[in-house]
């Protein structure tokens, strides 16, 4: 038969939904035998997360008669789940198109296209968040400098002013205020340099659970004396990153979760492990489909939470919600996790916590560093 020379996964079905025939490709492709497939036995290599969504689709279109299609993932011969297109149309007897007799289906392997289209998508993402970064750190930068110069003569004027005035202490006093003020405006407007600039960093393959170990220390002096620090790590989690840079991410994290509980009882949770990039994980982080696991980074507390609104905002770079803050923190961290090609995800409510968790890919081609 003609059918089972088609480059394509073909099969057949009776007025009743159920599948009468597979021709030799689909047979292959999945490794079983026409017995095993016909009826609904062919549903058995449909992956779990697909299952109800594939035949709740065919459910809904079958009796309607008119071509459909789905896309699902079908468990081939050496197990490896494949994402195929099933492109289903409508049969009828010859001469008697009223004469309903079932379908006919052809899938095409389209793993390698949706993963190529998605990988293309985030990296187009990614890129224009970058652009924008570049754009807004090139503005930042020149107001930044102009405004350092401006603020390096206030206070070498200020100086001048101080010993000018002499014995006058009123007059002294002012003048040093005026002085302070502007040297606490150059720790500012160091802080704006350090954002805006493209600093290099040095990437080596590090375990991102002993960084986390090393930083305790460190993490112990953000945290008041009410507040519980919890850090739980579960295995050796290679990842290609600046060893530096991930424990600054992980610095403002615990001090964000250390402002947000205050001086209340207050426990924050640090932890690490391997997640499997299952489909509900690559749709809540957006991931390609190239990478099967991540090293998950989260930090979680129980303080006062996030209102919706503030959520959407909080890693804008100048947002901030503290009266003293300058809201370059959290915005410095998502400008590491996208250098490091990690995602991140916040859930909050309010009067609930906040949970940051952050993904980096998994990397195991070289030694690891510490």
């Amino acid at each position: 038969m003609m059918v089972h020379c088609a480059p394509v996964l073909l099969w057949i079905s009776d007025a009743n939904n159920n599948c009468v025939f597979f021709n030799a490709p689909w047979l292959a492709f999945t490794g079983r035998t026409m017995e095993q497939e016909i009826g609904f036995g062919w549903a058995a290599g449909v992956h779990p997360d697909d299952y109800e969504r594939c035949i709740g689709i065919t459910g809904a279109l079958f009796g309607k008669r008119a071509p459909f299609e789905r896309d699902y993932r079908l468990r081939r011969y050496d197990g490896a789940y494949r994402l195929v297109r099933d492109t289903c149309v409508p049969r009828f007897t010859y001469g008697s198109p009223s004469h309903f007799e079932g379908y006919i289906g052809s899938c095409f392997d389209i793993s390698d296209a949706q993963r190529t289209a998605e990988s293309y998508e985030i990296m187009e993402r990614r890129l224009l968040e970058a652009q924008k970064l570049d754009t807004l750190g090139v503005i930042v930068s020149g107001i930044a400098h102009d405004f350092n110069n401006l603020l390096t003569g206030l206070i070498g004027n200020a100086e001048l002013l101080e010993m000018e005035v002499g014995g006058n202490t009123s007059a002294q006093h002012t003048a040093h205020t005026i002085e302070q003020i502007a040297r606490s405006g150059t720790h500012m407007v160091r802080q704006l340099l350090d954002y805006a600039k493209s600093t290099p960093i040095t990437m080596n393959s590090i375990d991102l659970s002993a960084t986390v170990q090393e930083t305790v220390g460190l993490l112990n002096t953000a945290v008041r004396a009410l507040t519980t620090l919890d850090v739980r790590s579960h295995g050796a989690l290679p990842i290609l990153a600046d060893p530096t840079q991930i424990q600054q991410v992980l610095m403002n994290l615990v001090i964000n979760a250390a402002d947000a509980i205050g001086e209340h009882d207050g426990r924050i949770i640090v932890e690490t492990r391997r997640v499997v990039a299952n489909r509900a994980l690559r749709e809540q982080f957006q991931l390609p489909l190239c990478d099967p696991a991540y090293a998950l980074l989260a930090v979680i507390d129980n303080g006062m939470g996030m209102s919706d609104e503030v959520r959407e905002n909080i890693l804008r770079p100048f947002f901030t919600t503290k009266p003293h803050g300058r809201g370059l923190g959290l915005a410095s961290v998502a400008q590491i996790v996208a250098r490091h090609q990690g995602s991140m995800q916040i859930a909050s409510a309010r009067g609930n916590g906040t949970r940051f968790e952050i993904l980096f890919p998994l990397h195991s081609a070289a030694p690891l560093t510490k």
